[in-house]
Order: C-alpha cells, then structure tokens, then sequence
C-alpha cells in the first residue's frame, strides 16, 4: 500500500512541477521538491527513504522527473522575495539531493543526455539577427536572438 501511495505522491509532484499552467507560483512549487527531498531522506532500514526506491523504478519517474527537476530548477530564477538569494540555494539544494538520490539508475543518466542534445524551441524565439549570429557564431541560428 506505501508503494501505491508513494507513486501518487510522485505522480501529482511530477504533474504540477511540469505543467506552470497549474500552479505558477514559485514557493508553492518548491514544497512539491520538499516532499520529495523528505521522502528520500534515510528512515529505518531504508537508504533512499520512503520514495526514494519508488523514484528510481518508476516508469513514470523515469519518464518524467528528471525534466521536471530540471525546468524547476531554472524557474526558481524567477522567485522576487528579499529572501530570494538564500531561498534559491535552499530549494536548488533540495532539487540536487532528489537528483542525487535517482542518479545511480542509469535511465536518468540516459535522459540528461538526450535533454542536453536537444534544444527547445520554446525557449527561443523564431526570429535571427545579424548581430546574434556575429556574436554567437557556434550555436544554432534558432537560438541566437533569446541570448540579445
């Protein structure tokens, strides 16, 4: 039954940190990396805590978190608080320790490298400049104007 409920933990962490559409502010993203950061801490007899075994074997997970750990990670730039500095170190932190907690399955070594071949189109705009491609002569020319 842990199992069951540990996957529904790691299946609605795994949607909302996903999707900003549903949930945009930054904080309350944050708790959903906490929940995760103290599932996996040590308990008992269980090194990788309560979830963190179901993290590493997980079709979902595996499918689907290392993304989602990784699009958090960059939106956490956007937190405004006069905390914010202390605030990013403190849930970028937690972000490292479930990565770190996953890292030993293969399959998520496997998803950085196919997340870091591919660059996303969202992120960059459709239009190229001369100056962007001067700058910038190695990357790709769909990529040049996001870096003016």
């Amino acid at each position: 039954m842990l199992s069951a409920i540990g996957d529904e933990i790691i299946a609605l962490c795994i949607t909302f940190l996903t999707n900003s559409e549903y949930i945009k502010n930054p904080y309350l993203k944050a708790k959903l990396v906490s929940l995760m950061f103290h599932g996996i801490w040590p308990v008992y007899h269980r090194s990788k805590g309560i979830i963190g075994d179901s993290l590493t074997g997980s079709q979902f997970a595996n499918d689907y978190l290392l993304h989602a750990l990784m699009k958090f990670y960059i939106e956490v730039e956007s937190t405004g608080a006069h905390t914010q500095f202390y605030d990013k170190f403190n849930i970028r932190y937690e972000i490292f320790q479930v990565i770190k907690c996953i890292w030993t399955n293969d399959i998520y070594q496997q998803r950085l490298t196919q997340e870091s071949k591919y660059v996303s189109l969202d992120t960059c705009d459709s239009k190229t400049t001369n100056t962007a491609q001067d700058k910038y002569p190695i990357l790709p020319a769909v990529c040049q104007p996001a870096l003016e």
